[in-house]
């Protein structure tokens, strides 16, 4: 069985791999694999943790309407054409502080974390969809640790292209989370509770946050693709009020190259 850990390293690289597609996804009637490699540099909310930097791995498959590791650990499409598409999977979601995810290797230097209980990941059932330049995902817990929703609802419009090989994306995203899930993240819960670290007594309502970004593809040929990102997250105020949280914002960026076989 995998690790908590090994499972973190192989989702983050899937989410990773996503930003290789465009919105339109293609369904395939063979196999087809994705693999690659980039790097990432991400500042994180949590009380004394600094930026991230680091190598991450890409990988995915595509075997007709079924996808693994692409937007999920497997999904399925229902409907996949130009301007409208639906798709339904399962997925594994974790935001919370850990000093053992693969994004955050690094302990935090505040005292606020010490004897801290990170929270669990959920496994989810997820379904995605988009219309035109619309999309949205909704997310439910499926494991039964936080029992909470996620839905994002965004929008993403080309802003710059030459022909086929050169594109420039914006993307615009609005991030709503249950009371349920927001208060498993960064809530602190009475056996949680430590006055001498700062730790105290917390309760999340349900939240919004809001994020922008810009994506960037360059197709070297029908293989070979390199990808560049930035993406900038402002938190809902109930969230960064936690005695966990000691910034209002995420802003993370990626550089990398992908290899279609």
């Amino acid at each position: 069985m995998l690790s908590s850990t090994k499972i973190k390293k192989i989702l983050f690289a899937s989410s990773l791999i996503s930003l290789v597609c465009v919105p339109q996804l293609v369904q395939a009637e063979e196999w087809q694999f994705t693999t690659g490699l980039g790097a990432y540099s991400a500042n994180e909310a949590w009380k004394g943790t600094d930026a991230k930097q680091g190598i991450a791995p890409l990988l995915s498959a595509t075997y007709g309407n079924w996808l693994i590791g692409k937007d999920g650990i497997v999904t399925y499409n229902l409907l996949s054409e130009d301007d409208f598409g639906l798709s339904v999977g399962v997925n594994y979601r974790n935001d919370g502080y850990d000093d053992d995810k693969f994004m955050g290797s690094d302990k935090s230097s505040d005292p606020v974390f010490t004897g801290y209980d990170s929270p669990e990941g959920d496994v989810t059932f997820k379904v995605d969809g988009y219309w035109n330049f619309v999309n949205l995902s909704v997310e439910q817990d499926i494991s039964g640790h936080s029992k909470g929703l996620t839905a994002d609802l965004g929008i993403e419009v080309p802003i710059f292209n030459i022909g086929k090989d050169f594109m420039v994306q914006a993307n615009a995203t609005v991030h709503f989370q249950s009371s349920d899930y927001a208060n498993h993240i960064y809530g602190v819960s009475a056996e949680q509770v430590d006055n001498s670290v700062g730790r105290t007594a917390y309760t999340v309502g349900s939240v919004t946050n809001y994020s922008a970004g810009l994506s960037a593809f360059y197709q070297l040929d029908k293989s070979w693709t390199l990808i560049a990102s930035a993406q900038y997250t402002k938190l809902d105020d109930a969230i960064t009020d936690s005695p966990l949280i000691g910034d209002d914002k995420v802003t993370s960026a990626f550089i990398g190259a992908s290899y279609s076989f």
